[in-house]
């Protein structure tokens, strides 16, 4: 199913038809990141996807807080 908005047609992703894998929203995160008031380092970017990558393992969210906070 596709949606029209504005003459665009958008992909339903993001069901459970149709789940939205980790590459395709680490792509999104880089590409909007891009627009951010303090646009971050490619450094820091791969940190934050790193740390939500492993985001079942971090032990203290306060990690991944600290490293958006800046943005």
């Amino acid at each position: 199913m596709a949606i029209a908005r504005r003459g665009l047609f958008l992909e339903d992703k993001g069901n459970p038809d149709r789940p939205l894998d980790f590459a395709w929203v680490e792509g999104k995160f880089r590409r909007c990141a891009q627009f951010a008031a303090r646009r971050p380092t490619a450094e820091r970017l791969d940190a934050i996807v790193s740390t939500v990558r492993n985001l079942e393992a971090l032990e203290d969210v306060r990690a991944l807080s600290s490293l958006v906070a800046t943005i």
